[in-house]
């Protein structure tokens, strides 16, 4: 798991400075590869506790490639922001 927080705090960085493409490009190998949900859904839980005006176009980036994985990520952001 330390990776994946090293790893969701690198990209999360990104998105935050708002460079999507750089960001993604980091995660798009995960995405690519058979990743255990957990380690996915520990990616987005971080990146979701960043400014979500600033996520929500990593976000849409991510679910316009439809890869299953991505889907974690992207709940695991949101349901950051309900569990707060």
């Amino acid at each position: 798991m330390k990776k994946a927080t090293q790893l969701a705090e690198e990209i999360s960085s990104l998105v935050q400075a708002e460079q999507i493409e750089n960001a993604y490009a980091l995660l798009a190998p995960i995405l690519a590869e058979r990743t255990p949900f957990q380690y996915s859904d520990r990616i987005g839980k971080i990146i979701g506790k960043g400014e979500i005006d600033l996520a929500i176009p990593f976000l849409s980036e991510i679910a316009k490639h439809k890869i299953e994985g991505g889907w974690v990520v992207i709940g695991g952001a949101l349901l950051s922001r309900v569990d707060g």
